[in-house]
């Protein structure tokens, strides 16, 4: 048996612990790409319109917050391409975490524009 906290009566070692908190990290690296502030909003907004015409129900909160949900996703999905292959590439226990630490670093890449302007409060 495997030593460490328990969630839900599973026991969940720290490996396991840190793979959680890298992916949950992941995921808000993700989100915060897609705030209204990065340069990806507008251009995502206005395709997004466009493309679809009024086939979305709603107004434009659909649009908006459908821009930031679409955003999120694609950070979320491209940065964990890298990811994908180093954990092809040593399939290993030790390598699910280096490879959410990749996802991780590759998010945080994509999203560094808008990292950039949350933390620049000077301008």
């Amino acid at each position: 048996p495997r030593s460490g906290s328990t969630i839900d009566g599973r026991s969940m070692s720290w490996t396991g612990l840190l793979n959680l908190l890298f992916l949950l990290a992941t995921i808000a690296v993700g989100v915060v790409a897609g705030l209204p502030i990065s340069p990806y909003f507008d251009p995502t907004l206005f395709s997004l319109h466009k493309l679809t015409g009024r086939a979305l129900p709603g107004d434009h909160a659909v649009y908006w917050y459908g821009s930031t949900l679409l955003i999120a996703l694609v950070t979320v999905a491209v940065a964990y391409l890298p990811a994908a292959l180093v954990k092809w590439l040593s399939p290993r226990t030790a390598a699910l975490l280096l490879s959410r630490m990749i996802w991780l670093a590759a998010a945080t890449t994509v999203a560094w524009p808008v990292l950039r302007i949350l933390v620049d409060v000077d301008e």
